[in-house]
């Protein structure tokens, strides 16, 4: 389960969960596994089997894991958590619930003491900087001190980033 804590005005960041769902989904297809999202506020219970249908098939008749993601898995209520508990005890599939709220309260315990909670916090100003600064240099990218900045604009030049 990944809870999401960071808000960003007043609301919820729920970006980090799904860029990091979609991290594993790229490295997933690397490997040959199959990456498959339901969102729990769309998806029925009947979506739910469908899919561990398909990742029991691919299992047996192909070796091929299945990784579910599940968004906002705490919309689901306990009875169609129910449905999860055997495919992921069993290895059918490798279950991901990404939730806002505290899983403690909203997930089945019995399912909750079968994964693992990792906590999102929100960045710091300076983290967030320091990733910024390592994507541009992976880039090639440089930013332009203050005191160039102000001596292009004052050339004409609009640009604040050089290649």
């Amino acid at each position: 389960m990944v809870e999401e804590t960071a808000k960003i005005g007043g609301r919820r960041n729920f970006q980090a969960v799904t860029t990091l769902a979609h991290i594993i989904a790229k490295g997933s297809k690397k490997k040959g596994t199959r990456f498959v999202t339901l969102s729990a506020t769309s998806a029925k219970t009947n979506d739910v089997r469908e899919v561990i249908s398909q990742a029991q098939n691919e299992k047996r008749l192909f070796k091929r894991k299945t990784i579910l993601f599940i968004d906002e898995i705490h919309r689901f209520n306990k009875s169609q958590q129910d449905t999860f508990l055997p495919h992921v005890e069993c290895g059918t599939v490798t279950l991901i619930g990404a939730t806002t709220e505290n899983p403690s309260f909203q997930v089945n315990s019995a399912l909750l003491s079968r994964c693992r909670v990792i906590v999102l916090e929100k960045l710091s100003v300076e983290a967030m900087e320091a990733i910024l600064m390592r994507a541009l240099k992976s880039l090639g990218i440089q930013i332009l001190n203050p005191d160039e900045q102000c001596a292009g604009s004052e050339n004409g030049s609009d640009s604040e980033i050089s290649a």
